[in-house]
């Protein structure tokens, strides 16, 4: 075993001492296709950014209310109107009359967190009591369990118990600091002006500000100051519903058991992901409601894959005209295994280059604001991609290996020609696709904004 190591050591030594000489003539072999790399990496930058970008909107429109503590277990109650089925317009809604949202209530109570909330409003808000100088702040008109149920972090003072007390409110940090300049204002007063909002507002609580974006843009949170005639059936005033609940399964099955009155007997209640509301909420499919993002993405994937097909495709051409040096390698004792290795070092420069431009690229971005949403999610996003692509480029080395062996067998036994590369065609029709698929999305939006704005119809009435 004591006379095995050394021999051990030499031949690691040795594979060390290959690859770096392989580096080596790589890096100089860049000057002589420098063209080429450049394209490459370029092509290679340019599809990162945009699968990045591409992600991340798909990723933020399908996760909203994302800061919320186990965001993913937040649900929307929606009901479907059965009796319209046979209908065009079948009537889906997430608004309901206070008797069943209250009925939900009770009937979830210990086996779900509910939380009911009404209409927005915008309140005028006069933070000196002037009238001349005053803002606009949006409000939410909520009962107390929304408090659980969105989970939200308080900052000072009890929401729940102000939710529950007329002429007390619960301001976000921001909105606190724009009107007292300061986040410690419980007990404070402020005048406001709006729907069932008049006089002097107590402050009962400050909450953190929502970090994203989330299916209920507010900035304060208001009682929902209920009136006699809305414990009615006939729907004059609506409310939604927000369940939280890891078991949504269970919940849906507690709906057999709500009782409705006949004319609303053919209700059908059913839970939908918070985060994908703010699309689905009306009954629409998430291909429908995802189109755009979900084109895109793909669009990003076929021209990522273009640009990687590229790559691979310029290097293939490249080793087909050093089949003599391939030979020499085999000749000097470098097994297929060896060449393979020299072949993706000579790759991997470039595939690094463009996604060091990639970087740069989105670095340049992020410090311009033109990143939209979380930017930690962008940089996940980010190196998913490059993970991806380190893949695909490892991978992909196995078609300019297997097409120089060819040509160097070819050339053993006799044969004239080694062939030649025909990758580009599939790079064609990926660029030609994305093309393609672009245009028939430009089109769609033209004529539909065209129809919708321009010509004053709506959808219903086409």
């Amino acid at each position: 075993m004591g006379r095995m190591k050394p021999r051990k050591q030499f031949e690691a030594m040795g594979t060390i001492s290959l690859w770096v000489q392989n580096l080596k003539q790589a890096l100089r072999n860049l000057r002589s296709h420098g063209w080429q790399a450049g394209i490459s990496a370029t092509g290679l930058a340019v599809g990162i950014v945009c699968l990045t970008f591409s992600l991340n909107w798909l990723w933020t429109e399908t996760n909203y209310d994302y800061f919320r503590p186990d965001y993913k277990d937040l649900y929307l109650v929606q009901h479907d109107d059965t009796a319209r089925l046979t209908h065009l317009n079948t009537h889906t809604s997430p608004y309901m009359p206070l008797p069943v949202v209250m009925l939900l209530d009770s009937l979830l109570e210990g086996e779900a967190e509910v939380g009911i909330f009404g209409m927005t409003v915008r309140p005028q808000i006069y933070p000196d009591g002037r009238e001349e100088a005053y803002f606009y702040a949006s409000g939410l008109l909520s009962f107390p369990g929304m408090v659980r149920a969105l989970g939200l972090t308080v900052l000072s003072g009890d929401p729940e118990k102000a939710l529950a007390t007329p002429g007390h409110v619960v301001l976000t940090e921001s909105l606190a600091r724009k009107i007292f300049g300061k986040t410690g204002v419980v007990g404070q007063t402020f005048e406001a002006s709006a729907y069932r909002i008049t006089g002097a507002q107590t402050v009962g609580a400050v909450v953190a500000d929502n970090e994203g974006d989330s299916y209920w843009g507010y900035e304060m949170l208001l009682p929902p100051n209920v009136q006699e005639w809305e414990w009615g059936w006939d729907g004059s005033q609506l409310y939604s519903v927000c369940i939280r609940t890891d078991d949504p399964a269970a919940v849906e099955k507690a709906f057999s058991r709500i009782y409705l009155p006949l004319d609303k007997s053919h209700w059908k209640f059913r839970l939908i992901p918070l985060r994908t509301a703010h699309k689905t909420g009306y009954g629409e499919s998430f291909l429908h409601a995802y189109f755009y993002p979900l084109a895109f993405t793909l669009i990003s994937v076929l021209l990522l894959w273009s640009a990687v097909v590229n790559l691979l495709a310029v290097y293939t051409s490249v080793f087909l005209g050093r089949v003599r040096e391939y030979a020499l390698r085999r000749s000097l004792g470098a097994s297929a295994w060896q060449n393979a290795v020299w072949m993706l070092t000579e790759i991997m420069p470039v595939a690094l280059s463009g996604i060091l431009l990639g970087c740069v690229a989105l670095e340049w971005l992020a410090h311009e604001g033109q990143v939209p949403g979380n930017l930690s999610h962008v940089y996940v996003c980010f190196a998913q991609v490059v993970g991806a692509v380190l893949v695909l480029v490892v991978a992909g080395t196995g078609y300019p290996v297997h097409k120089v062996r060819r040509a160097y067998r070819l050339t053993l036994g006799g044969g004239g020609s080694a062939g030649r590369s025909h990758a580009w065609l599939l790079v064609v029709q990926c660029f030609a696709s994305a093309f393609l698929l672009f245009i028939s999305l430009g089109m769609q939006r033209q004529l539909s904004g065209m129809m919708n704005q321009d010509l004053g119809f709506e959808r219903e009435d086409i």
